[in-house]
């Protein structure tokens, strides 16, 4: 938010499943926020809140290798007065839970809920919550019949949408071998 530092993911070292890091702006000093060490899970879409004082990205609770049944949920990092960063991940069981923007003036992180399941149709619910106490409040739902619209690989923002179910989508693009 200074502009001195540079919040990303990446596989470093190389091979690696993307974890959360900071950096000076000329990448020589790179502090890791997150990391799930050699587990195959994977840490996107970091987002800096407007006051510089919390991080949130999206974590992957279960293998990138299990395709079904995955489970996505947020993790924060605060900015201590000790001038660490304090991180944890925010479970969330019920659903898949993907940072979308911090909220102007400070007030919290939108999110969304993405809730489907056997004979339902996928429906996102947004929420907004407090990092400090990390209590959500509901904001609004979009109604059941969504498609997440995404590229294979994932990390930044613009990668994924939500589109109502009777809009018709582009073919996947296709998979460099």
């Amino acid at each position: 938010p200074d502009g001195t530092q540079i919040l990303f993911d990446s596989t470093r070292p190389p091979g690696g499943n993307p974890d959360i890091f900071v950096s000076d702006r000329q990448g020589e000093v790179w502090e890791m926020i997150w990391s799930d060490e050699v587990d195959p899970r994977r840490d996107t879409r970091a987002l800096w809140s407007p006051d510089g004082r919390w991080i949130a990205w999206q974590h992957q609770f279960t293998p990138v290798t299990q395709f079904r049944g995955t489970r996505v949920g947020i993790g924060l990092a605060e900015k201590g007065e000790d001038g660490q960063w304090h991180a944890d991940v925010q479970p969330d069981t019920a659903a898949v839970a993907l940072p979308v923007a911090w909220s102007p003036g400070e007030s919290g992180l939108l999110f969304t809920r993405i809730i489907g399941g056997p004979g339902r149709l996928p429906h996102a619910a947004f929420y907004l919550m407090n990092p400090d106490s990390r209590v959500s409040r509901p904001r609004f739902d979009l109604p059941g019949g969504l498609t997440i619209a995404r590229q294979r690989h994932g990390g930044r923002l613009g990668d994924w949408a939500l589109v109502p179910g009777d809009v018709p989508l582009p073919p996947p693009t296709p998979r460099p071998l």
